[in-house]
């Protein structure tokens, strides 16, 4: 395996396409998600994934392309760390963190 071929299946090209951010739980509770990322992140992948698999259609914010979102994401948030996926405007930040919160609202 080459050094592109590691890299293709380290990282993924795209994120799952974005969505309004409004979805609804297990339980019926309305959300809105909104995930601020960056493509390049090993740590967003994995939230990527797991918003693939649940099918979710989030609201995606890349902090590299759009410089409102970075600023955003400081103001709200206290921190220029992604991943991070606002949950009704409240951040919630770290990888594991997040793929528990939607595995355990909507598996």
């Amino acid at each position: 395996m080459g050094l592109r071929d590691l890299f293709r299946a380290v990282t993924r090209a795209a994120p799952p396409a974005g969505g309004d951010g409004k979805v609804r739980t297990k339980s019926g509770d309305e959300l809105d998600l909104e995930l601020f990322k960056k493509d390049s992140c090993p740590f967003c992948q994995r939230v990527y994934d797991a918003v693939a698999r649940h099918k979710l259609p989030v609201r995606l914010r890349d902090i590299l392309r759009e410089s409102e979102a970075a600023e955003t994401l400081v103001r709200v948030g206290g921190k220029r760390q992604v991943p991070c996926l606002f949950v009704d405007g409240k951040p919630l930040y770290e990888s594991a963190d997040i793929v528990r919160f939607l595995d355990q609202n909507f598996a």
